[in-house]
């Protein structure tokens, strides 16, 4: 079945009463248009062309953005995207000297934005991340960590 809609976007498509089963239904809709609308419930789920991701707006394809899902990005809303990356961890590991209190870890490559960062690992209660660069992180520790050889290791986590 096929079903030409208005070019000003004003029609309903298809409209489906009563209940079916999910498993073998499916229904393909014109890129930038409303996808799939439930009644009386004010959210639409459609595709864009221009980003190729599948969006969950407010009342229309245009309204506001409640979730958008791409292949390279997540948005809540208007305001917070996360960003994959193919570098999003790694491992640092340094020497303890007993004075020195930042430990600065260097991204393999800079990122578009300052990421979001998170570290884990062997550290003492006191410790933050601080100084967060679209190349590197720091570490601080409210005391020096004892002298000793690779005794400070980290673990991080970065989303872009």
């Amino acid at each position: 079945m096929a079903v030409d809609l208005d070019p000003r976007g004003l029609s309903s498509g298809v409209v489906v009463n009563g209940k079916a089963n999910p498993t073998g239904a499916a229904y393909l809709v014109p890129s930038d248009t409303n996808g799939l609308r439930f009644d009386k419930v004010p959210v639409v789920i459609s595709g864009h062309s221009q980003t190729g991701e599948v969006a969950f707006t407010q009342d229309r394809h245009n309204g506001a953005t409640i979730l958008s899902i791409g292949r390279d990005q997540l948005k809540l809303g208007e305001d917070v995207t996360l960003k994959g990356n193919a570098m999003p961890r790694g491992h640092a590991a340094f020497s303890g000297d007993g004075k020195t209190t930042a430990f600065t870890i260097k991204f393999p490559h800079p990122y578009n934005e300052a990421p979001y960062v998170v570290a884990s690992a062997n550290l003492p209660i006191g410790m933050g991340i601080t100084d967060v660069s679209t190349e590197s992180t720091t570490i601080r520790f409210a005391t020096p960590p004892a002298v000793g050889k690779g005794n400070i290791v980290m673990t991080w986590m970065v989303m872009e």
